[in-house]
């Protein structure tokens, strides 16, 4: 095994997009931005911002239309969602914004349809579903807000509340599963359209002090990984997408004793798009842990770490291809391109750039 260790108004694009270019989409301080990428070259240009807003955690696209969703800070009263149309030169348009009662979402997606955004809020102990119109507005008098509820506090300090912090549908849209960082479960609700309603169907409980973060599925559903974030762990679960519930398989941790950093916390966690490899991020240690999958059992195997040469990895995204990985590293304002071994899993860098302002969020856009 190898381990190696160690902004501005709605701006017009002064760069023509290259064609056989990709582009990646970046969330930081103070709103959004966008880079070309070369997939031949692992070339990434410098970001160019193109909306201004107080910048949120998370940013979603619609699954057909080219609009994207952001979670907006800002003042008391002001947090929530905002909507932007993509123009074909990756120009932005104010689509539509709307303030939530439980703030700003820390992550949001949206249905297969495309007609309804999850929100977790893992500040606010809700998530919040809005109905999306036909034209990619919100439909701000009909959102729901849905109560996430503690009733015995975790092991951890900040364990004291609900702390929902991932939100995702069901391939068919008849559950959506919270992540809750501060409750150390998975949760599964059942989601009506008409009217607009949640309820619990199940429940994934995972070990106390765990903290939850983000959840990944497999290409095929059978299994998805989970990181711990107070844990500096990765779980891996089985899928029964009928029944919309998970079981716990294989514990993992993200680090070694020797590694000495006890102030860790994990971020982001991925699957190759081959189902074969998990990826996640150690805030602290500064790396991502790279894990095989195994594709029968779901069991996990540690392959090696590998140094983000930035501070505080909180995001990171694998391209469709999954031949690059790119590391947001939040305090050192950077992002890291990193090649994927598609056969071995592993990750060699490539190249390095300073980006937005705070990055929480990168991704491939469409």
């Amino acid at each position: 095994m190898k381990l190696r260790l160690p902004f501005v108004f709605f701006a017009l694009l002064s760069a023509t997009l290259n064609a056989a270019a990709s582009s990646v989409w970046i969330i930081g301080r103070e709103g959004l931005s966008v880079a070309q990428f070369d997939p031949g070259s692992g070339q990434l240009a410098a970001p160019i911002p193109v909306a201004e807003f107080p910048g949120g955690s998370w940013v979603a696209e619609h699954p057909q239309k080219p609009i994207i969703y952001a979670s907006r800070g800002g003042p008391k009263g002001t947090q929530g969602v905002v909507a932007y149309q993509i123009l074909p030169d990756r120009q932005l348009r104010l689509l539509d914004q709307i303030a939530l009662p439980a703030g700003a979402p820390s992550h949001l997606e949206l249905d297969a349809t495309g007609t309804l955004l999850a929100g977790a809020h893992w500040g606010g102990e809700a998530v919040s579903f809005v109905p999306i119109a036909a034209d990619g507005a919100f439909q701000a008098d009909a959102v729901l807000t849905y109560p996430i509820k503690l009733k015995t506090p975790g092991p951890h300090p900040v364990q004291t509340q609900a702390r929902p912090h991932w939100a995702q549908f069901s391939a068919d849209g008849r559950y959506c599963f919270v992540v809750d960082l501060g409750s150390d479960r998975i949760w599964t609700l059942a989601v009506n359209r008409a009217p607009l309603s949640a309820s619990v169907h199940a429940a994934q409980v995972l070990p106390p002090g765990f903290g939850p973060r983000h959840l990944a599925f497999t290409p095929d559903r059978k299994f998805a990984v989970v990181s711990g974030e107070l844990s500096s762990q990765i779980a891996s679960l089985r899928f029964e997408p009928a029944e919309g519930v998970f079981g716990l398989i294989d514990l993992k941790g993200t680090l070694d004793e020797a590694d000495g950093e006890p102030n860790n916390n994990t971020s982001e966690i991925r699957v190759h798009p081959n189902g074969r490899f998990a990826y996640i991020g150690n805030r602290g240690h500064d790396s991502i842990a790279v894990f095989a999958l195994d594709p029968q059992s779901g069991g996990l195997a540690p392959i090696e770490r590998e140094a983000v040469r930035g501070v505080w990895p909180r995001n990171f995204d694998l391209d469709p291809t999954g031949q690059w990985l790119i590391a947001a590293g939040q305090h050192s304002n950077s992002l890291t391109v990193f090649a994927i071994d598609a056969a071995t899993g592993e990750l060699t860098f490539n190249r390095q750039i300073q980006s937005v302002l705070g990055p929480t969020r990168v991704w491939f856009g469409r």
